[in-house]
């Protein structure tokens, strides 16, 4: 194949995205599902496999749904709306964990003593750390286990004080165990992140 077809290829795939993003705002479910499941899964980009994750989760295909949300994870771990959306799918923490890349460590380095102890050992499994923590928090928050959920977010929370996403999930939990006052303390910061 020439780079000039896979250029074709690559255009007509995002042209079928432009029709089935056309179909969905139209509120035509099944003609956008048509158009994107005709597009190869070699040209499927991220913002394609995510429309086709929620279409089809919305049309209650969880098997397909589940496949395509794993497909956006492969292409970027950190694709929240599909972390969230495999848990509520019922994807357990575990699961969900094993789809994400699994840290290196760093290579080793002579310390002072002139040991070869690794240097920042546990750094770069720390750094991804949080991604863990979110995808524990959303399984708990899907299985309605919600102080084990909050617990997680109020960790993430205080690693990340601004992020408006882990507010509105607190929120979320919170106003339904009938916590308003709560609730009402995060969605305040989502409204005002910054003040």
């Amino acid at each position: 194949m020439s780079i000039v077809a896979l250029d074709t290829d690559v255009g007509k795939a995002e042209v079928r995205l432009r029709v089935a993003e056309c179909y969905v705002a139209l509120k035509e479910v099944k003609p956008a599902l048509t158009e994107l499941e005709a597009v190869p899964h070699r040209l499927r980009s991220l913002r394609l496999n995510l429309l086709l994750a929620r279409l089809y989760h919305s049309s209650s295909y969880d098997r397909a749904a589940l496949a395509a949300y794993k497909e956006c994870l492969r292409q970027c771990p950190f694709a929240m709306e599909a972390l969230a959306a495999v848990a509520q799918l019922g994807l357990s923490a575990k699961e969900t964990c094993a789809l994400l890349p699994q840290q290196e460590p760093l290579p080793s380095t002579p310390s002072s003593r002139g040991g070869g102890k690794a240097a920042g050992a546990g750094e770069v499994h720390e750094s991804c750390r949080w991604l863990q923590k979110y995808v524990e928090a959303q399984a708990h928050r899907t299985a309605n286990e919600n102080a084990a959920s909050l617990d997680e977010y109020q960790q993430l929370v205080s690693r990340f004080p601004n992020n408006v996403h882990l507010h509105l999930h607190m929120g979320q939990v919170e106003a339904s165990q009938g916590r308003n006052e709560e609730a009402m303390i995060h969605y305040q910061k989502v409204l005002s992140p910054f003040n």
